[in-house]
């Protein structure tokens, strides 16, 4: 069966030109991978065998990067086993093929996507696979993968193998004898300043960078120089010198040499500029049948070292097997499981090439064999997303592929050898079998009554809703999961977030997840909230409510909610699954209680900031205009227009406060005032606005400067003031035959309009004889010096507070006094910035505003997109990162079941070991992954015997004691003295203050004050002496006093 994907119902767009919402749908990936790759993607064909949990994995992630065509191809029918991990097919589809039952589903993801079903058996005959660009095969043979991999290398068709086998995952990458790759890594281009270059034979010419700038390159690299003036012979001319050079040594993180002789150079002076140039590069791969005998296989964890070589030796085993046998070998069997391991033996022994290993791990072949019916959604989610990337990559030739083989387990999932080997699996003919093979009936229960709570349902959050649902997580009578999100669904979020369509745009994303889990599996028990869980929900989500989950997960997208549910962790004592991602950058956590450090423990660097005279007055890169476009426009747009709202909504009341208000208020009232004289009433008045701030900002301005800072101007050491990175201003005479210009004057006129309610008149824009008309009659402001101090220091990174000249203040009021009655009111409408609606022209000001003032200063311009990119904080995302990073939190989410131990009272969660738990760091570009245990929690000293971690939190439970027993108690216990006693702010007890002695002998629950009436505790700071007699805090100490 082979279904027309050009069906009107699935019709991708073929043309050129790209839909409207092209950049709407993409941009968070456009971000990723650039525009060359999609459009690269945008012409490829992709063929993907085997609808599996795998199958449909990387089937789903390459729907929603989009690409051409994309067809699904399966000759199974739907069993009871493919339930645990395809999340497309149900009990009802049982007996039916598995691809007609995925097609429908995954034609809805991507409407540019055109899809296609194929159902033929497969056959000798291949030449059907001639018309891809790349064929992905799961659930195969190998004799099948060695035939379509030679068909492929010579059809020159990326080749692409994943399956997973219980516990154990492997992929295999082929892109032929000469693969080229355009960009290595993905990451920026680096640029940076220079302070000089020394001349040198080739490989010996030195190059220094500026104090404190680290060049960040690596030996290989190529760079372009610009602006050097000297050695002007370095520079990179377009189309005259195109001169490129090489890194031959990397010296110091500051200094490197270049692979060119520049001893017949001109001698350096002054300046210059290096910028990274990406240049394509070929790779050469192995066939299948080379590679098997000698395998490339990326290191995944160093904590297995051996174990990828023996999950290549275990992966022909298995497949021998079920050579043989028709099937793969049986759950729990012993018999089959030895028959496994005597396969292994014997290709080992007869193994010449490094794949040969010195010794089998026996118990690990045995546990895989044991397990290879089953399937886990963790793993194969984690392959999934994996291996998508690895289609992208052989579409788009961005990024590095993988080299070739890669291999995970999850065998710390898996029950005893013993147990396992004891042949009593309990299969219960349901959805859950093949999980149940995995993980036994009684780890099983536990995770179908877990409560847990997941706040965030975006990219992540979706994932998360999939792996729970396939998981059966809080599926159970017992079982609850909560979550919950405020945000509601946008155009954006559609590219990455797939449990979401457009028809379900503008609704809460929290609810939309909760029906489409439940669509999955009906037997999940979610409640879907649409808040934000905060210091202002802390009624709702109380102590109570964090201390009745088992786990905690976050998805999501800011520091600021981590570090609050970070704190959350360690106040209930629950454990947190942590996870991110930033592009092809990905990162999971798990963060246990007593056991290890927890996400504040290591925090993210600060958002980079820049000094407010490199942004006001000194800017050397694009991000530098950008970030004062993005001022400029929160101050046109949105704050002065805001202080006129809120002066009309109470005139006198406004004026009553005036002087009382905090915060810069003269600009403010300056504006206001002026604004009240005189506003735009027409749009020929908001053009005429739009000129004169063009020539206050781009002419004026630079003026100014130059006249406060000659071109010849020393500083007090005898050097130029104008030196990197200090760039002289170049004022800009008015253009209108300059697109940049004629693109200031259109949206700041039509921003004016929107701001004071006026009709735009778009049809000006269209005459250009008109507008330049009405230009001409426009009296633009001439410049004249003023005697304004202009800061200079690097090291301001915040505008100084306002200095009030109590004069202007006054005549200022009196004059709004003047107006404030007879001044009639108008129609004001502040712009709140928008990054996403793209008929708003918030985004189109601010990429005009700030391209102008690069070419003041000689920077190249940025195009909307990265303008977006920066002035919207946007971060990069990919449903692939997504979706690995996701399958591998499902996986540690099960462990904390397997590994937990709770109290009595389960108050207290805490995992019995930290071994068997795994961080993870990855770079799907690379490819990179580090899996290591998690980082124990920092140990504080009080004395060399005492110490507390930030999980620790010490309990008084013996009423309400006299503060001296409540001191003896820490000597008793812990050997240490108390030096004081705090709730909150207030001092209870402080040993070294004499009038504090006579509450030795009071009750300690006297002394405490603002205790709600049903309180039992109250949570304690005390501090203790150290070894040295020094007062230091220990951990809280929760005193039960009732």
């Amino acid at each position: 069966m082979d279904v027309d994907p050009n069906s009107s119902t699935n019709q991708a767009s073929n043309n050129e030109t790209k839909p409207s919402d092209y950049y709407d749908r993409y941009s968070r990936q456009h971000y990723v991978l650039g525009e060359h790759a999609m459009n690269r993607m945008a012409k490829s064909n992709v063929f993907i065998s085997g609808m599996g949990g795998v199958g449909v994995e990387i089937a789903k992630n390459v729907a929603l990067a989009g690409v051409k065509r994309l067809v699904i191809h399966d000759t199974k029918a739907t069993s009871l086993l493919d339930l645990s991990t395809q999340y497309y097919l149900s009990e009802s589809n049982v007996g039916t093929n598995r691809a007609t039952v995925t097609y429908p589903r995954l034609s809805e993801l991507n409407p540019y996507v055109s899809c296609g079903l194929d159902t033929r058996p497969w056959s000798d005959d291949l030449s059907f696979l001639s018309e891809y660009t790349c064929v992905v095969l799961t659930e195969a043979p190998i004799q099948l993968q060695l035939a379509v991999n030679s068909f492929c290398r010579q059809h020159n068709i990326s080749f692409i193998v994943a399956d997973s086998y219980g516990a154990m995952g492997m992929s295999f990458v082929d892109l032929g004898d000469s693969f080229e790759i355009w960009d290595k890594n993905g990451e920026q281009a680096k640029e940076f300043m220079i302070a000089k270059i020394d001349k040198g034979a080739r490989g010996e010419t030195r190059v220094y960078c500026l104090e404190n700038v680290m060049h960040g390159l690596e030996v290989g690299d190529w760079i372009k120089f610009s602006e050097v003036k000297g050695m002007t012979q370095v520079n990179y001319v377009e189309k005259v010198n195109e001169f490129v050079h090489k890194v031959a040594k990397v010296l110091t993180p500051y200094e490197f040499t270049i692979d060119t002789d520049s001893t017949g150079f001109s001698d350096y002076e002054v300046g210059g500029i290096v910028t990274e140039v990406k240049r394509p590069s070929a790779v050469q791969f192995k066939s299948l049948k080379e590679a098997m005998a000698n395998p490339e296989i990326l290191l995944t964890d160093f904590g297995k070292f051996e174990h990828p070589h023996q999950l290549h030796l275990f992966y022909r085993a298995v497949n021998e097997f079920r050579a043989r046998n028709g099937t793969l070998p049986r759950a729990w069997n012993k018999e089959d499981a030895t028959g496994v391991l005597s396969l292994a033996a014997e290709i080992n022994a007869a193994e010449t090439g490094s794949a040969k290993v010195e010794k089998l791990n026996e118990d690990l072949i045995r546990k895989l064999a044991l397990v290879s019916q089953g399937q886990i959604i963790g793993l194969t989610a984690f392959l999934g997303g994996v291996m998508a990337q690895e289609v992208i990559k052989s579409l788009s030739g961005k990024f590095t592929p993988l080299n070739q083989f890669l291999y995970v387990d999850a065998v710390e999932v898996l029950p005893s050898l013993e147990v396992l080997s004891s042949g009593k699996v309990e299969l219960a003919n349901n959805r859950y079998d093949a999980e149940r093979i995995l993980l036994g009936s009684e780890l099983l229960e536990k995770v179908r009554n877990a409560n847990l709570f997941m706040v965030g349902a975006g990219a992540i959050g979706c994932e998360m809703m999939k792996n729970f649902a396939m998981l059966g997580a809080s599926s159970g009578k017992n079982g609850r999961l909560v979550i919950t999100d405020n945000d509601l669904i946008e155009k954006s979020n559609l590219n990455r977030q797939f449990l979401f369509r457009d028809k379900d745009l503008q609704q809460p994303k929290s609810a939309t997840a909760g029906r489409a889990a439940l669509a999955m599996n009906s037997e999940l028990r979610i409640e879907s909230h649409l808040d934000k869980v905060g210091a202002e929900t802390e009624e709702k989500y109380s102590n109570a409510f964090f201390q009745s989950m088992d786990v905690l997960v976050n998805a999501l997208d800011n520091v600021q909610a981590r570090l609050y549910m970070d704190q959350r962790a360690v106040t209930t004592q629950r454990p947190l699954l942590e996870s991110g991602t930033l592009g092809t950058k990905g990162h999971v956590q798990v963060i246990l209680p007593h056991l290890t450090e927890t996400y504040a423990s290591q925090r993210d660097p600060p958002e980079e900031s820049f000094p407010v005279c490199t942004i006001k007055s000194f800017p050397a890169a694009i991000a530098h205009t950008i970030q004062w476009a993005r001022a400029k426009f929160e101050s046109l747009f949105n704050a002065k227009p805001g202080e006129l709202a809120k002066f009309f909504e109470d005139r006198e009341g406004y004026i009553k406060n005036l002087r009382s208000a905090t915060g810069p208020k003269m600009n403010r009232l300056r504006h206001l005032v002026k604004v009240l004289e005189k506003r735009p009433q027409s749009f020929q008045d908001c053009v005429a606005f739009a000129r004169a701030k063009f020539e206050s900002y781009y002419k004026n301005l630079m003026l100014q400067l130059i006249h406060a800072f000659p071109l010849d101007t020393k500083l007090p050491d005898g050097t130029d003031f104008w030196k990197a990175p200090k760039r002289p201003p170049v004022p800009l005479d008015f253009d209108l035959s300059n697109k940049a210009h004629f693109d200031f004057l259109k949206y700041t006129a039509l921003l004016y309009s929107r701001v004071f309610q006026i009709e735009g008149d778009h049809a000006l824009f269209e005459n250009r004889e008109r507008l330049a008309e009405l230009l001409e009659s426009i009296n633009v402001p001439v410049f004249s010096p003023k005697n304004k101090k202009i800061e200079t220091d690097t090291n301001v990174k915040e505008e100084k507070a306002e200095t009030v000249d109590e004069d202007e203040l006054e005549a200022l009021s009196r004059r709004l006094k003047d107006i404030a009655m007879q001044a009639p009111k108008f129609p004001v409408a502040p712009q709140d910035f928008e990054k996403d609606d793209d008929t708003n022209f918030h985004v189109d000001f601010i990429t005009a505003c700030s391209n102008l003032r690069a070419e003041n200063y000689r920077i190249a311009h940025a195009d909307r997109m990265e303008t977006k990119r920066i002035a919207g904080k946007i971060i990069p995302a990919i449903a692939t990162t997504t979706a690995a990073v996701a399958g591998l939190v499902s996986i540690e989410f099960v462990k904390i079941f397997k590994y937990l131990q709770k109290d009595q009272d389960s108050t207290t969660v805490t995992p019995q070991q930290l071994e068997p738990f795994k961080n993870t760091f990855m770079n799907l570009a690379l490819p990179y992954f580090a899996m290591s245990e998690p980082a124990p929690a920092e140990k504080s000293y009080i004395t060399k015997e005492a110490y507390f971690t930030v999980w620790d939190r010490w309990e008084l439970r013996k009423g309400d004691v006299l503060v001296e027993e409540f001191v003896k108690h820490f000597m008793d216990k812990h050997k240490l003295t108390v030096t004081g006693i705090f709730q909150d702010v207030m001092m209870i007890y402080v040993a070294i203050m004499p009038t504090h002695k006579a509450r030795l002998k009071k009750k300690l629950g006297s002394l405490l004050k603002n205790l709600p009436a049903e309180a039992t505790y109250v949570d304690l700071i005390v501090s203790f002496a150290n070894d040295k007699g020094e007062d230091v805090n220990g951990p809280s100490v929760r005193y039960y006093f009732k």
